[in-house]
């Protein structure tokens, strides 16, 4: 709880300590882990792409995708990590870019994955034939 407490303090200070937001952000209590993951500012795309590639615990990928403003490079590795709630979570967030051509890799693989559907053809910017798809 008192981790927590401080994640939430700590989550959108950018003159937070560096070592400790890391340690936050690698917490397996998603409580403790998303807040500083999805707002702090001292996060850079490497620390989260580590933290894509090597997730304390699943659900750490799932707090990565929902970061605002995420970039392509960190949408496609969400993507390349297979989890079906990530995905989903990184489809609902508007703010997320994503590269077109990883958008038809998930097109053309939703039919098996209902959970993505509603918030693919609703995401801004999708191709009008890939609502057909």
């Amino acid at each position: 709880m008192v981790r927590a407490v401080i994640a939430e303090e700590l989550q959108a200070m950018p003159d937070a300590p560096r070592d400790l937001i890391l340690r936050l952000a690698r917490d397996a209590a998603m409580e403790v882990a998303a807040p500083v993951i999805r707002f702090s500012p001292l996060l850079t795309e490497d620390d989260l792409l580590a933290l894509i590639e090597a997730p304390p615990v699943p659900e750490t990928v799932t707090a990565v995708a929902r970061r605002p403003h995420l970039s392509e490079r960190l949408s496609d590795a969400v993507v390349a990590r297979s989890d079906n709630g990530a995905v989903a979570a990184l489809l609902a967030n508007d703010s997320a870019s994503i590269r077109e051509k990883t958008l038809d890799t998930l097109i053309a693989v939703a039919a098996s994955h209902q959970q993505w559907q509603e918030t693919l053809v609703r995401r801004a910017g999708l191709p009008p034939q890939a609502t057909l798809a």
